[in-house]
């Protein structure tokens, strides 16, 4: 058994400067298209985790399936070809998967935004055409949200709207259709929340 040296008085097992001169002659003669395909797959894992670290890809149902539909898309690529291979590697449909989950945050970050908070209310808005508004807190953010100001707009009205009376009396029952608009689509879908 042999006695524990310390690491100042150990033989390194291979000279760092001789190791690192061989790498950077290798980075040197690479070409920079042959790089960027070696690092594409670690840009693209980087930007997943950026989404999915996000707080809203807990939160919402919706963002948490796209981003699982991107996770998988993203395992299922052949990496391994795209530094191989001389011809191109169609990856339209990962660039695809990447802004729909972006598109699917963005959506439900905007309406908790808009809806003062509610996040069931946004994630049933996101799921599906129509939705109830439930009594209390989601009836009271549907109607700040349409008063006079926009959302935390209300009575006192909103930033950068003139302090006025809502528009309408506080609502005992009323129905109010929300629409978005996807500028990449060309229909526009309707939301109803009575």
């Amino acid at each position: 058994k042999s006695e524990p040296l310390p690491a100042s008085q150990q033989i390194p097992l291979f000279d760092h400067c001789h190791e690192a001169q061989k790498a950077l002659a290798y980075l040197h003669a690479l070409p920079i298209s042959k790089l960027f395909a070696q690092l594409l797959p670690t840009i693209f894992l980087l930007a997943y985790d950026t989404l999915v670290t996000h707080p809203v890809s807990s939160a919402s149902h919706q963002a948490a399936k796209a981003l699982h539909e991107l996770a998988r898309e993203l395992t299922d690529t052949p990496w391994y070809e795209l530094a191989t291979e001389e011809k191109d590697q169609d990856l339209k449909l990962i660039i695809a998967k990447f802004r729909e989950a972006e598109l699917v945050i963005g959506r439900f970050i905007a309406l908790v935004r808009k809806f003062s908070g509610q996040y069931n209310l946004a994630e049933r808005v996101m799921e599906a055409n129509e939705s109830v508004v439930e009594d209390g807190s989601e009836r009271d953010s549907v109607y700040e949200l349409f008063a006079v100001g926009g959302a935390g707009g209300g009575v006192g009205g909103g930033v950068g709207w003139p302090s006025t009376q809502p528009s309408f009396p506080k609502p005992a029952c009323r129905e109010f259709v929300i629409e978005t608009f996807d500028p990449s689509s060309t229909s526009s879908s309707v939301y109803g929340a009575p």
